[in-house]
């Protein structure tokens, strides 16, 4: 539902961080803050309530992000081992609401990684894990994996997500699909 009292959003936000690459490696970390006034969100005191947008009054974000990225090669092909981690701590001040849709959801924790190789020609390979935890909710762990063929001007591919059907939910705690695929065609005419 609709607010004809709702009044713009104000925020300040400061960063601070670091990059570091050397021949393989590569590093990223970041610190950051911001502090969100009349952040405006869709709230509800129970969960039969339909979502009406609200001002909540303050909400203060601090978190970090550090990544990693190692290069090497096998069998003369490039491989790529990333890492990443982020942490979010949200404080929100004077806020009477039960649910909300954005703000109350974001993730504590959040680990990434990444093996992209490839060890024949024309055939690449590429895994990844998730790790999530929300605060005050379970978290949840996610495989994906692809296969990816390149051939002059055919590209063939194919992509699983969610390989052992995790039960999560992402952003505005919609339900996220279980075991999926997709196989993918890509020809380009010269």
């Amino acid at each position: 539902m609709g607010n004809p009292d709702l009044v713009p959003e104000s925020a300040l936000t400061g960063e601070l961080g670091i990059k570091w690459t050397k021949k393989n490696v590569s590093f990223e970390f970041a610190a950051f803050s911001r502090n969100a006034e009349d952040l405006i969100d869709y709230v509800k005191e129970n969960e039969a309530e339909k979502w009406q947008a609200e001002n909540i009054q303050e909400v203060k974000t601090n978190g970090i992000e550090a990544s990693m990225d190692y290069r090497f090669s096998a069998r003369n092909f490039d491989q790529k081992l990333g890492l990443g981690y982020a942490f979010l701590d949200d404080e929100i001040k004077n806020s009477d609401f039960n649910f909300s849709r954005y703000s109350l959801n974001s993730l504590r924790h959040q680990v990434n990684m990444v093996y992209e190789s490839q060890f024949f020609k024309h055939v690449s390979q590429r895994i990844s894990y998730r790790y999530a935890a929300r605060p005050e909710a379970d978290h949840y762990q996610v495989f994906d994996a692809s296969l990816t063929g390149n051939f002059k001007d055919l590209e063939l591919s194919a992509v699983f997500n969610n390989i052992f059907s995790e039960t999560y939910t992402e952003t505005n705690l919609v339900p996220m699909p279980e075991f999926n695929f997709m196989l993918g065609l890509k020809y380009i005419f010269r």
